[in-house]
């Protein structure tokens, strides 16, 4: 299949750039339910001069129809934005749904107890997700970031920004804030000399899950470049985990090992504890568990 190619005009990039600031990209709506993704010149330069990335081998590859065959749960790019000879970005269908991080922004807000079983019924979802990355080498650096899951009405997900994936031969420069800064480039457990491994799905899908029900960001607690079981044990004592079974599941994917039942702890979670419904959930509350 031809891969579609289009120009966009001087006056229209000279416009674009000039809302985008320091930021590396803006997304902007085009068609009727397209959007279109325009990056900085100056982040499609430093990638190639810095990192040896040319930034439209990997857009071309991801229009690629075997690859939406093959991973059918994300959004990639249609069609290729030229200015001049340059690719400067690339359109892509409008997903509708509810973006995760606004769904646990809405229940928070609501104060509404997070509820043990739906969660894990879902994170399992995102656990096949995860595992049917890793199949096939891809691994969703981004992940940890809710605001790239997008649900849908009929129960189904979609993940965008799927140029930040890292695929194939094509590393990816980008780790959700939500698990380290960039320092996490130096650590030997989840990065090899060609990129991230993929057990930084898994680790994702674990720091999303703090995030989302008990309001802990992890990597305020816990530092990738230190495998430290007695601080993860006291930091999952703190809301009032304490089952060894689970405990070790988590620690397994923690330590940069992979798992292939890891939502099972996540069942396990639900089947012992109920969150403390004495407690009011809020922003920023840290909500404990109490046994059944």
């Amino acid at each position: 299949m031809e891969i579609k190619k289009s120009q966009i005009s001087d006056e229209e990039i000279c416009n674009i750039m000039s809302q985008m600031g320091s930021s590396k990209s803006k997304v902007l709506p085009c068609e009727e339910n397209r959007l279109m993704k325009i990056y900085n010149i100056m982040f499609i330069y430093g990638l190639l001069n810095q990192y040896g990335i040319k930034l439209e081998d990997k857009i071309l590859d991801l229009m690629n129809e075997n690859l939406k065959q093959i991973f059918p749960y994300a959004i990639f790019p249609d069609e290729a934005l030229y200015w001049k000879d340059v690719l400067v970005g690339y359109k892509m269908p409008f997903v509708k749904g509810i973006s995760y991080a606004d769904e646990m922004k809405n229940r928070k807000i609501l104060g509404i107890t997070p509820n043990l079983e739906e969660a894990a019924i879902l994170y399992k979802k995102f656990e096949d997700i995860l595992k049917k990355a890793s199949e096939n080498d891809i691994v969703i650096t981004d992940f940890a970031n809710p605001r790239n899951i997008i649900l849908q009405d009929d129960s189904s997900i979609k993940i965008i920004d799927s140029d930040d994936f890292q695929m194939k031969n094509h590393p990816s420069v980008v780790i959700s804030s939500n698990i380290e800064s960039e320092l996490v480039y130096e650590s030997p457990k989840y990065k090899k000399r060609t990129g991230f491994t993929t057990e930084l799905n898994s680790l994702s899908l674990l720091y999303l899950y703090f995030r989302d029900i008990f309001n802990i960001p992890l990597k305020d607690y816990l530092s990738l470049n230190e495998n430290s079981y007695c601080n993860l044990t006291w930091m999952l004592s703190q809301i009032g985990l304490d089952d060894k079974e689970i405990i070790d599941i988590i620690a397994t994917v923690y330590s940069g090992e992979k798992n292939p039942d890891f939502s099972e702890a996540f069942f396990k979670i639900a089947e012992i504890y109920t969150i403390d419904e004495s407690q009011i959930c809020t922003s920023k509350t840290i909500p404990t568990l109490v046994r059944k």
